[in-house]
């Protein structure tokens, strides 16, 4: 039959005269040479992470705000296509309301078709390149960071 056991008061170890804090530091201490190197080198791998994560938040933020830029850009540009638009079909009422025979009325029609089909084509060319350039624009503070790291951290890892 096993006795049950007594828990340990807390104070235990300041009765023996050594605390937690002051015994790691004497196995740690550089004099003994039995836990300094793996402690100097798990300090340089906590400082590195803290260092890495500083610089994640800088990449998000410095991502964010070329985001922000970009949807900016991409908005200022549909606006401009919407206010064209209002004036292409204002133009184009205006020349439908002059014509005085069928035939006239069909060539107008089929230019205005043709006008507001090219403006399209235009308007969707430039957000295809102004969304691809906003989307490298904003990966390129990630690509740094993470190439930086790569260098950093590159060969501790292999290590």
């Amino acid at each position: 039959m096993s006795t049950p056991t007594q828990p340990l008061e807390p104070a235990t170890a300041s009765k023996t005269g050594t605390s937690t804090v002051s015994a790691v530091t004497a196995v740690s201490a550089p004099g003994n040479g039995v836990g300094f190197v793996p402690y100097e080198k798990m300090m340089r791998s906590m400082e590195g992470a803290a260092q890495f994560g500083r610089e994640a938040m800088d990449a998000v933020i410095e991502s964010s705000r070329v985001l922000t830029d970009g949807y900016g850009a991409i908005g200022r540009e549909m606006a401009s296509f919407v206010q064209g638009s209002i004036t292409r079909g204002s133009e184009s009422v205006k020349k439908l309301s002059d014509v005085k025979t069928p035939r006239e009325f069909f060539t107008v029609q089929g230019d205005m078709a043709q006008t507001h089909f090219s403006a399209l084509l235009n308007h969707n060319s430039k957000l295809s390149d102004l969304s691809i350039k906003v989307a490298g624009d904003a990966m390129e503070p990630w690509q740094k960071h993470l190439s930086t790291a790569m260098q950093r951290f590159g060969p501790e890892v292999r290590t």
